[in-house]
């Protein structure tokens, strides 16, 4: 698996001032859409727009995030794409062009009698016929995508302290809605089901005997834990298709977190003999708020208390 190297990379400063100027007021907007699909497609079109308009394609290297090749006024200095990022590169002419070129054409040379300064206009963005416009200064894919996340982040924050409400509407100090169930299941020993918006899980206790114990190696040997947790986040939970096989390191992490939070709350074997099994089943996560994390600790202490 290659090395994450985006979590040590800084953000060109040019990138984001050019990407703020340029599409912070959408990104608001799109943040602001308070149906979560809406949100969603807002975001995956700017996602598409910035990356067109900002990375490096093969065949860019020349404005690569640094000057431009564009001289300023002949004396020695060289154009600053940062200054100005909005000009076009100059395509150079060699001198057998510049010979051929007809000076008395009226079509390519303006007299200064024949245009008022009222009507002479320069439009400092260069005209695109059939292609997307481009920025003049490109950017490394992993830069763009680190700077549209920084840009995101930095517009919600400023779209909540503003407007005092969140991107679902909901004001800082409300809490989403809560609905918890209990025994849904009845063949289970003990089932509970805890919605917290519009993330849900589902959590089932089962009991055993000695046989059903479960047997893990560590540093000290094999033991045999008579509680035990299993936590599953499913790709179906958030609407994408993938992997549904082995628990991933996620998985196992939040997993871990939950079954060390709930285990002080087991009887000991010697008032409570059976061998406890719960599992929490993640069935549904709000994408703009993919925190989960508080539902298995939740549901399964129903379920315990259940059983």
């Amino acid at each position: 698996k290659p090395k994450r190297t985006d979590t040590i990379r800084k953000t060109p400063e040019l990138l984001a001032e050019l990407m703020d100027k340029e599409f912070g007021q959408q990104a608001t907007d799109a943040l602001a859409q308070g149906e979560k699909n809406g949100q969603s497609d807002a975001i995956s079109t700017l996602d598409e727009q910035v990356k067109a308009f900002f990375v490096l394609e093969e065949g860019d290297e020349a404005n690569a995030g640094g000057p431009s090749p564009i001289p300023s006024d002949g004396a020695g200095e060289r154009f600053d794409a940062t200054k100005n990022p909005t000009l076009p590169a100059e395509v150079p002419m060699d001198s057998a062009e510049i010979e051929s070129l007809d000076l008395n054409d009226e079509e390519m040379v303006v007299r200064e009698d024949d245009v008022t300064d009222d009507e002479l206009k320069v439009d400092a963005a260069p005209a695109t016929t059939g292609a997307a416009r481009r920025s003049a200064v490109l950017f490394e894919k992993i830069d763009v995508q680190l700077a549209l996340k920084n840009m995101l982040c930095d517009r919600l924050r400023r779209l909540v302290i503003e407007t005092g409400r969140r991107t679902d509407g909901r004001l800082p100090e409300t809490v989403r809605p809560l609905a918890m169930e209990v025994g849904l299941l009845p063949m289970a020993h003990g089932s509970a089901l805890f919605t917290r918006g519009e993330t849900q899980s589902i959590a089932t206790a089962t009991l055993g005997d000695a046989s059903a114990e479960q047997k893990a190696d560590s540093v000290d040997g094999t033991e045999n834990r008579k509680f035990y947790l299993h936590y599953t986040f499913p790709p179906c939970s958030v609407g994408e298709v993938g992997r549904v096989g082995a628990p991933g390191r996620r998985e196992l992490g939040h997993g871990n977190l939950a079954e060390r939070a709930l285990a002080p709350a087991v009887p000991s074997p010697e008032a409570w003999p059976y061998t406890t099994r719960v599992e929490s089943l993640i069935t549904e996560v709000y994408m703009p708020n993919p925190n989960p994390n508080p539902n298995p600790h939740l549901t399964l202490t129903l379920t315990l208390t259940l059983t």
